[in-house]
């Protein structure tokens, strides 16, 4: 997401997630069941509970 400033310039944020061991996930979640790393909604979310798991790599910025 990324607030709009005025300037054309926008940033993204790119960085590599290790997700374990996955489950099907709710909003009401505070941590994956036993057994599990990481919950999801089928395929394009993927929630992480850890920050650890999680390195930023790069940051682009870009028109």
């Amino acid at each position: 997401h990324d607030y709009t400033d005025g300037s054309s310039e926008r940033t993204m944020f790119l960085a590599r997630v290790l997700i374990g061991r996955t489950c099907i996930g709710n909003s009401s979640m505070k941590v994956p069941p036993e057994g599990f790393d990481t919950t999801t909604n089928g395929g394009h979310i993927f929630v992480i509970y850890h920050d650890a798991g999680a390195y930023g790599e790069y940051l682009i910025t870009y028109r």
